[in-house]
């Protein structure tokens, strides 16, 4: 048996262990994160040890594969770090985390947690302008690569056809999300998320939040704070600079702890 934590951070789920003894057996990740006949999930996050920072996550998506970064994931152990593991910060004020894309830094104030995304390229590097017809478009990548596309209403976006096409266009090497986002007022957006890995919609994506509130400082001109509503909840991204020259990024929200329990290794263990 093996012992998991299921957390949620504005709808976007996951499974998470403690793997600071480094212990943890390869399984059959993409079983476990099914939604009909394992313990449904978006991801699996790994809480290790790191030589550089205070933990290591490691980030798999729902079909195993893993990924640079996931932002509400690095909410979600975050959260798991302080609350059930009480790993206390190094400097006392925040924790600093090491993920392949590099060293991140969060707070966590109860259920709120507040992470910096320090990770921030390839502003506009790629025109998608073609790939659907939208009022405006734009590619970045904060962690992991996005589209952002502008329409009147994301409600009535068909993601499951619209999408796919784009996730797999052979402009992006390892794929790329896809975010349909709606101007509900100023300084407030609306948003939908296809993310690869899932291969479908997720309540919620904190890199994707956090490209969506870039966008808008293109699209509008916003800046410092923009609200998100996502099918999971509401994310807040305050932010710093403009014209693709941004800096103190920061993707904020509540996360909770679901449950917790132990699966039995004969079921998800790979052969």
């Amino acid at each position: 048996m093996l012992n998991f934590w299921k957390y949620s951070a504005t709808g976007n789920d996951f499974i998470v262990f403690d793997d600071r003894e480094g212990t943890t057996p390869a399984l059959d990740w993409e079983a476990l994160c099914h939604r009909e006949t394992g313990l449904g999930a978006d991801g699996i996050l790994l809480l290790g040890k790191s030589e550089i920072a205070d933990f290591k996550m490691t980030y798999l998506n729902a079909d195993g594969g893993e990924v640079e970064m996931c932002g509400n994931g690095g909410r979600a152990i975050s959260h798991f770090a302080k609350n059930e593991l009480g790993i206390e910060p190094e400097n006392k004020k925040e924790y600093r985390f090491e993920t392949l894309e590099g060293v991140y830094s969060s707070t966590v104030d109860d259920d709120f947690i507040r992470l910096n995304m320090t990770e921030f390229d390839e502003w506009k590097r790629i025109d998608i302008s073609s790939m659907y017809p939208s009022e405006k478009s734009i590619y970045m990548k904060t962690g992991v690569p996005h589209c952002i596309y502008l329409v009147d209403s994301v409600d009535k976006i068909d993601l499951m056809k619209v999408a796919p096409p784009i996730r797999y266009d052979k402009a992006f090497e390892k794929g790329v999300n896809i975010n349909f986002i709606e101007k509900v007022s100023d300084h407030h957006l609306k948003m939908r998320t296809y993310e690869r890995g899932v291969e479908g919609e997720t309540l919620a994506c904190g890199t994707g939040a956090t490209a969506a509130a870039l966008a808008s400082n293109e699209f509008f001109g916003w800046k410092e704070k923009v609200k998100i509503d996502a099918p999971g909840g509401e994310l807040e991204i305050h932010f710093q600079g403009s014209k693709g020259e941004f800096n103190e990024i920061y993707l904020c929200g509540k996360t909770l702890k679901i449950s917790s329990g132990s699966i039995d290794l004969k079921k998800y263990g790979r052969a």
